[in-house]
């Protein structure tokens, strides 16, 4: 039932839970996961669409979302067909992250209550990928508002990180009915990119309404076969997935027919990759590392894993220097109104929004390999959680650090 990424996580002593008064327990990074955990199930989580939003406004209840676009503005694609910027555009990179923590929590503590938080994020995975219109489409997301409105351009990071979160509570859930369901979803995704990603539409998955975006940026995004090395496992990823749960040989055939490229061009990634991509290239190729019936390939995504693992641990320090640069009013603000017209705050939201993830994306690459860390992995990547007050952190960053917690915790 155990995915091998958290299976040698060891059962850890937790600090008491919520022990909100004692100050040598809110120092601690034991605590701090404790209080984070607390905090995105009651401010980042909306129970009208099960789904885990990119930040919060406010840390008053009701009141975390309230800048966020309205029904009318998502029909009129304001600000854009992707949502940028207004706190709905992750909410599938949110789950699997949350899905990670969730999973390893549980490994540690055998907590019987973690199977049913697993399916309130799984709930909202569905929502994003079967209740709509055109299902195997995975959106960015839903409104809070009417749990129903969404911007119509995805991406490949979102496919991607849904299809492992699916896959991640396929594996772990005890539920018969529910290994169904995440079969299924895995299924519609699969094949949602059977019918799309061909030549004819520039290998692109299309947009929402089943429509090319004659916005190239928009198309970019949901480009899915000729594309960069780290973008190139996605689509194999997909197809794996959906084998491995249903052992339907027209997902073998869809895999086989593109790993072989994808894992040669994936060996030529950049260093100089986004840590975002950074993560999801590791999260494409960990995947298929762990399900890929072809030896060699399996030997070639281990060589990959390794090459990114070692690049992780370089970006880890820059990167912290670069998030405790910053001043802490700006670490820890709320996030603005993207309606705003004032650049200087804009820019310092940016700058809370990129420097806090990345230290938590490089250890991520280090913790996720094709076995357990090494001590002195470990000790980096505590060291890390050790130095980020991410508890505080109004940002999605704070799942990142929380689901590095889990699967770290030694």
């Amino acid at each position: 039932m155990k995915y091998l990424w958290v299976k040698y996580i060891k059962i850890c002593v937790f600090a008491s839970v919520f022990a909100w008064a004692d100050i040598s327990c809110a120092e601690s990074y034991d605590c701090r996961a404790e209080i984070s955990w607390k905090m995105l199930w009651e401010h980042f989580y909306c129970p009208k669409t099960s789904m885990f939003y990119d930040y919060v406004n406010s840390w008053s209840r009701g009141e975390e979302f309230k800048y966020f676009p309205t029904p009318k503005e998502i029909s009129k694609n304001i600000p854009t067909p992707m949502g940028y910027g207004t706190g709905m555009e992750n909410a599938g990179i949110n789950a699997d992250l949350m899905m990670i923590a969730t999973i390893a929590k549980y490994n540690a503590t055998s907590d019987p209550s973690l199977a049913d938080s697993a399916k309130k994020i799984f709930d909202g995975i569905w929502n994003c990928v079967m209740a709509h219109q055109n299902p195997g489409f995975v959106l960015r997301g839903k409104c809070p508002f009417d749990a129903s409105s969404y911007y119509p351009v995805s991406s490949r990071d979102q496919v991607t990180e849904v299809v492992n979160a699916a896959f991640l509570y396929h594996q772990f859930t005890p539920s018969s009915a529910e290994k169904l369901r995440a079969g299924r979803l895995l299924r519609a995704i699969a094949d949602h990119q059977m019918r799309t990603v061909k030549a004819e539409n520039g290998y692109n998955f299309l947009d929402a309404y089943g429509k090319l975006q004659k916005w190239q940026r928009a198309a970019d995004l949901s480009k899915m076969w000729e594309v960069a090395p780290h973008e190139a496992a996605r689509l194999p990823m997909v197809y794996i997935a959906a084998y491995a749960v249903s052992k339907d040989q027209k997902y073998l055939k869809e895999y086989t027919k593109y790993s072989s490229a994808a894992l040669e061009q994936t060996l030529d990634f950049s260093n100089k990759l986004p840590p975002w991509a950074h993560w999801q290239m590791h999260l494409s190729i960990r995947l298929i590392w762990e399900l890929t019936p072809n030896e060699d390939e399996r030997n070639i995504c281990a060589n990959i894993l390794s090459r990114s693992k070692s690049l992780g641990l370089k970006r880890i320090s820059p990167a912290l220097k670069r998030w405790s640069s910053l001043p802490d009013n700006t670490k820890y603000m709320l996030a603005p109104n993207w309606r705003s017209s004032d650049k200087d705050l804009m820019k310092r939201w940016r700058q809370v929004w990129f420097a806090s993830e990345a230290p938590a994306y490089a250890a991520m690459t280090v913790a996720c390999g094709t076995e357990k860390m090494s001590k002195e992995d470990a000790n980096v990547v505590r060291g890390l959680l050790e130095q980020v007050q991410y508890d505080k952190i109004a940002g999605q960053a704070m799942i990142y650090y929380l689901a590095l917690y889990y699967i770290s915790c030694l």
